[in-house]
């Protein structure tokens, strides 16, 4: 299928990826990218174009705990740019349990879903003792943000991969850093995206309900990577 590519990278890639707001020696990190995703009631009354050549967003999918168990947190993307196996989704329910986790500070969900040797080189890169030292930190700082939160609802708002040129420099660093943790690894990555979560991504607390990325600023950025035939968050 031809990649439909609408995100600009403008992310600064730290040394943990993605938990790049947590530091347990109080420094404030953060990452930021730009770009959306452009609906289809955005698009011209004369475009046309056969379903596989449609811009990320004009045909989504939304999944809920409800009726599907896998899906941790409600999460709305188009279906086109993720693994689908048998009606499942199985790198979506990746980035809801990576939510999940953080939404709960559940250190035995994380090391499930993030991969072992980057976390624990991440984690000792922010100072930290432990996982659970890390992610308490990255909590805490959201929470300074946002209140006592949860996350209500997702919104994945764009995809890159590693067939675009602009993502492959940014994806070439994690690997570099993924190599120098163990070395040849790069040799069982057989997938690599990165994914954006924005637009109508909800949390809420005690106040009422709230757009994230207005509370942030920014949109969250997950970088997904199959290896060695698993699926992880980095």
């Amino acid at each position: 299928m031809k990649k439909i590519i609408l995100k600009t990278v403008s992310a600064l890639l730290s040394c943990a990826v993605m938990m790049s707001l947590s530091s347990c020696s109080n420094q404030n990190n953060d990452t930021s990218s730009s770009g959306g995703r452009v609906d289809a009631g955005d698009l011209p009354d004369s475009y046309n174009a056969d379903e596989q050549d449609l811009p990320y967003g004009a045909t989504l999918t939304e999944l809920k705990p409800s009726y599907d168990e896998n899906a941790k947190i409600s999460v709305e993307f188009d279906n086109r740019f993720f693994t689908e196996e048998d009606g499942k989704y199985p790198e979506i329910y990746k980035i809801t349990d990576y939510m999940y986790a953080l939404n709960h500070v559940d250190v035995e969900l994380m090391n499930e879903t993030f991969y072992q040797p980057y976390l624990e080189y991440a984690y000792k890169e922010a100072g930290c003792g432990s996982v659970k030292e890390y992610l308490q930190s990255y909590y805490d700082n959201l929470y300074e943000k946002l209140g006592d939160f949860t996350f209500s609802y997702i919104d994945v708002t764009g995809v890159l991969t590693e067939d675009d040129e602009e993502a492959r420099s940014y994806l070439n660093k994690v690997d570099e850093i993924l190599n120098s943790i163990e070395s040849g690894i790069t040799d069982k990555i057989t997938s690599r995206k990165i994914v954006y979560i924005g637009g109508y991504t909800m949390y809420s607390n005690d106040a009422g309900s709230y757009q994230l990325t207005e509370a942030l600023g920014r949109e969250v950025t997950l970088y997904l990577y199959e290896i060695d035939n698993q699926l992880y968050v980095l």
